[in-house]
């Protein structure tokens, strides 16, 4: 048997869909299963043992007869089932000349897929994250609703890549014996970013007594708005601004060293989740927590929102509201409270405890 699976999209979604991937490997261990992504989000895949090869899509293969060009190398593949979360146009004309008869995504798009399963009728455990439970309800149609599926999305690091992350620690000056948390100031995009004052208080607050070290972790066009949030710090003796802006994989295998990821949505707190760090999100107003806040019924992941202040927001703004007063409704989320939602949550699980972060209270 031979299956592929589509999503090309961005970090969250990619890693996130890894677990039809995970799944698929359980229950047909001896099927090839590929993995179509675009290049730039490969490295969350690699190394995963459930994937048989990672397909790589790039603009250039967006492009009118490119497009079909791909689709067709795809079609020669004989592939026996595609499952397509990602349903966009570059996959349905993907899907539409591949020749394979079972066709799997959300909806039949044109009659391009034979297996709709709409996340409305989903059945699965939504505790996990709804974007998780709507990428697995596509495996119903071959499993069943009562399969016991693996909710948690993973990276795989091979051997020696730990050691490749703390030799990047130990370059920034920062030593794996003590206490690191790592701090995503800004996101992947303006309005996905908390208040970058707001974000200077919440450090200050939990910088005053940690005894360890507090890395910046940021995207590669970021590194001017990361030193200048730096600068604005009442402590700065261990805080390690010039640390971000690097590949997916060099992140992983530092992360891997981390206590405790605290920082804006994207797709790396959602790496963090993979490895098992800890983790504090902030979300923006505009994105919805019970889809994107995957894992949370872990107790080692937690995250803050527009509704942790006002409870009734879906009712009191619409939804382009959300986005065009997104800086406004952003300082809703006071940083004194968040700072103690925060603190709350490291003492409720034992996370970092022992280094004094709250030894005043």
């Amino acid at each position: 048997m031979k299956i592929l699976v589509i999503q090309q999209k961005r970090i969250g979604d990619v890693l996130v869909s890894t677990v039809l991937c995970d799944n698929l490997r359980e229950a047909y261990p001896d099927a090839t299963i590929d993995y179509l992504v675009f290049d730039f989000t490969k490295e969350v895949a690699i190394g995963n043992p459930n994937i048989n090869e990672i397909l790589l899509f790039d603009d250039e293969d967006r492009k009118g007869l490119k497009l079909i060009q791909f689709a067709l190398k795809i079609r020669r593949r004989n592939y026996d089932i595609i499952i397509d979360p990602y349903s966009k146009f570059d996959s349905w004309v993907i899907t539409a000349l591949s020749g394979v008869k079972q066709r799997i995504s959300f909806n039949k798009r044109y009659g391009i897929y034979n297996e709709a399963v709409s996340p409305k009728n989903n059945p699965l455990c939504k505790e996990y994250g709804e974007v998780i439970a709507n990428r697995l309800n596509l495996l119903t149609p071959l499993l069943g609703k009562d399969y016991a599926f693996d909710y948690t999305p993973k990276i795989y690091l091979k051997p020696g890549e730990r050691e490749l992350g703390e030799a990047q620690l130990k370059e920034l000056g920062v030593t794996v014996d003590q206490p690191i948390i790592m701090m995503g100031v800004l996101g992947s995009v303006p309005n996905k970013t908390y208040p970058t004052d707001y974000f200077k208080t919440i450090i200050d607050n939990i910088n005053k007594d940690f005894e360890g070290a507090i890395i910046f972790n940021y995207y590669k066009n970021d590194k001017e708005e990361a030193e200048k949030l730096y600068q604005t710090l009442e402590r700065k003796d261990n805080v390690y601004w010039n640390t971000g802006g690097r590949g997916l994989r060099d992140l992983a295998q530092m992360l891997s060293h981390v206590d405790l990821y605290i920082g804006n949505d994207c797709g790396h707190p959602h790496i963090a989740k993979a490895l098992s760090v800890p983790t504090f999100t902030f979300f923006a107003p505009q994105i919805d927590p019970d889809a994107w806040g995957i894992l949370e019924c872990l107790p080692q992941h937690c995250s803050a929102h527009l509704r942790d202040w006002e409870p009734n927001y879906k009712e009191k703004y619409e939804k382009e509201e959300l986005k065009t007063r997104n800086e406004e409704l952003y300082r809703k989320m006071d940083p004194q409270d968040l700072t103690k939602k925060i603190v709350d949550h490291l003492r409720e699980n034992h996370i970092l405890n022992q280094t004094g972060i709250w030894s005043n209270e």
